[in-house]
């Protein structure tokens, strides 16, 4: 009997002994949880959506940079046509470009970069856009409309090309209305409605913006693209392919500065509203002193939000886990 009890006595214990242990493991994982602050999680939200929006204003200075050249020279060529064909006037390195004239005051350009990426100072392009200028392109308050994708009646025109369906930058598909005005003084303005960029991971924004940019370095040499410095400021209206939609302000006074070198802001602060929350990218930040920021491409942020602050990597390679 005596012995009966006592080995009841040890099940009774190894029973509670578990069920200490385990409510304990239950409390740590709770308090594993109770750890994650409302800043944090607010950080984990919004981080993915920073780093995939900086990217996406570089197509826009890529396409302008491509308009802005493809206009100059079809202005310089105006009165020899025999200039304009594919060998003998690229309007980037790697693009096969043909321009053709409607009349003396409008002008086409097809832009293609063939099914392959062609990578050109680091950056990599393909598929092929039409951009329609409205006067000659230098002249003050002249448009460009692009039409992304190259129909086949367009290529048809053409022997050496093919029809294409998508531009894409960097393994980002471009698409949507956009027009571009020349303002003068090299100043430029950018509407683009219905827009969509897909990025590398198959992940659609649409992406309306009305932005202005200044080319502030680089004006001196106006066909070459690759020593542009934009300043840029104006709205973002967004929904993500989480369909969070969120809006994005570059202020005057604080403009996003970005070289054509570096696929991400230089300088310069972005306002972002997700809902009801307000968040602040200073793209600026820089880990060393007496750095002149508009000339650094380190990929490093200052997120601020509620009277917060954290460095971000905007470039995904170096995102610490």
């Amino acid at each position: 009997m005596e012995k009966t009890l006592s080995i009841l006595r040890y099940i009774l214990l190894f029973a509670f002994v578990f069920q200490v242990s385990s409510c304990k493991k239950v409390e740590d994982l709770k308090d594993a949880d109770d750890e994650l602050t409302d800043y944090e999680i607010e950080i984990n939200k919004v981080k993915d959506l920073i780093i995939t929006d900086s990217e996406l204003n570089f197509a826009y200075i890529d396409i302008l940079s491509s308009c802005n050249k493809a206009g100059i020279f079809a202005d310089q060529t105006k009165d020899d046509l025999s200039k304009i064909n594919a060998e003998t006037s690229p309007i980037l390195g790697g693009v096969m470009a043909i321009l053709f004239y409607a009349n003396n005051s409008k002008s086409a350009i097809i832009a293609d970069w063939g099914d392959d990426n062609n990578l050109v100072n680091g950056i990599e392009r393909k598929g092929g856009f039409t951009a329609f200028s409205e006067g000659y392109w230098r002249n003050q308050y002249s448009e460009i409309t692009i039409d992304f994708g190259i129909s086949e009646s367009r290529a048809d025109y053409f022997d050496d090309i093919d029809a294409r369906s998508n531009f894409y930058i960097n393994d980002n598909s471009i698409n949507g209305d956009f027009t571009i005005s020349n303002l003068g003084d090299n100043n430029f303005f950018l509407k683009v409605e219905n827009g969509t960029i897909v990025n590398r991971k198959n992940e659609q924004t649409h992406r309306d913006v009305e932005l202005s940019f200044e080319l502030i370095e680089g004006y001196d040499t106006p066909l070459d693209v690759y020593d542009n410095v934009w300043s840029i400021y104006g709205t973002v209206v967004a929904t993500n392919s989480n369909s969070v939609n969120y809006s994005v302000l570059f202020a005057k006074e604080n403009p996003i500065v970005l070289s054509y070198d570096c696929e991400f802001p230089n300088s310069g602060i972005a306002y972002f509203s997700i809902g009801v929350d307000e968040y602040s990218i200073d793209y600026g930040y820089f880990e060393e002193e007496e750095v002149d920021a508009n000339s650094v491409c380190d990929y490093t942020a200052k997120f601020l939000y509620d009277n917060e602050e954290e460095i971000i990597y905007l470039n995904e390679e170096d995102v610490e886990e």
